[in-house]
């Protein structure tokens, strides 16, 4: 039982880190680059937290469609799902031995989290996706 909440308490912090790097590179790149929106925008906010180039920046990207395409949403991804799809993908990485179904709950707290954590910022962050 205790093992259980523990867990739980590391995803929680695990997705909290996450979601608030995403934050501060997002005002960053929104500081910098007001003009940027959709995939432009969320591409940078990777590249940013990562400290990566453009090419890693979309490669993660657009793992995050395949994953809304796995999921039956055909719809253009929000930095919601950018972040949520960081939170899995470097969590499973992170704890490669552990049973699959243990990993995937932390996909519902992040979530959570990212939502709480967002509160107060400017409702354009998902903008149009340019052309």
């Amino acid at each position: 039982m205790f093992g259980g909440g523990q867990k739980r308490a590391e995803e929680l912090r695990f997705a909290s880190r996450i979601c608030a790097e995403s934050l501060t590179a997002l005002a960053e790149v929104r500081a910098a680059r007001p003009q940027l929106s959709g995939d432009e925008l969320y591409a940078a906010v990777i590249a940013r937290r990562l400290a990566s180039d453009e090419r890693k920046a979309r490669a993660i990207l657009d793992r995050t469609y395949a994953s809304l395409e796995d999921w039956g949403n055909d719809r253009e991804p929000k930095l919601l799902d950018v972040v949520t799809y960081m939170i899995v993908s470097e969590y499973l990485a992170a704890t490669p031995g552990e049973p699959a179904a243990s990993q995937c709950s932390i996909s519902p707290r992040c979530a959570a989290s990212c939502s709480l954590m967002s509160r107060g910022m400017s409702a354009s962050v998902t903008g149009p996706t340019p052309s």
